[in-house]
């Protein structure tokens, strides 16, 4: 039992050290902060999701509970035009004009699905938020491993 705290201790003091400064989110106790941000408090996290038929954006607290929410479906894009760039676009601008009576200052941009106009979207959240932490999710089946060769009998 003494052991254990005393490897509990050990550890929490190496978690507070300098080596672990480069986390990608360190916990206070109000707050998310990365130690490249110089102390700037995450207000929202907006997540954007770009999937094959439809893109999806929502601006969230910090405890993940969705304030603001926008798709391309909402600003009236209907069938192939809702991946295009100009939905996207649109949606980022409807979401960003709603979020100005919210005075959020500092974000955390968490990406979902497909890799294509991300930087278009990072440009256009920066002139308007300060960008904490970008976060990218891509999770696509690959189809797994080759299956074994059958027997022949």
């Amino acid at each position: 039992m003494l052991q254990q705290k005393q490897l509990t201790t050990t550890i929490l003091k190496e978690l507070n050290s300098s080596k672990y400064e480069k986390l990608l989110y360190v916990k206070y106790p109000n707050n998310y902060v990365t130690s490249n941000s110089h102390k700037h408090e995450t207000h929202g996290i907006v997540t954007v999701n770009l999937s094959n038929s439809n893109t999806i954006i929502n601006l969230s607290d910090l405890k993940g509970n969705c304030i603001l929410k926008c798709s391309s479906g909402l600003v009236n894009y209907r069938g192939n035009e809702k991946i295009r760039k100009y939905a996207l676009v649109s949606s980022l601008k409807n979401i960003i004009d709603q979020s100005s009576k919210l005075n959020y200052k500092s974000i955390a941009l968490h990406f979902r699905g497909l890799k294509r106009y991300r930087s278009l979207v990072i440009n256009l959240l920066k002139k308007k938020f300060f960008l904490v932490i970008v976060k990218h999710t891509y999770k696509l089946p690959h189809n797994g491993c080759r299956p074994k060769k059958a027997k022949r009998l």
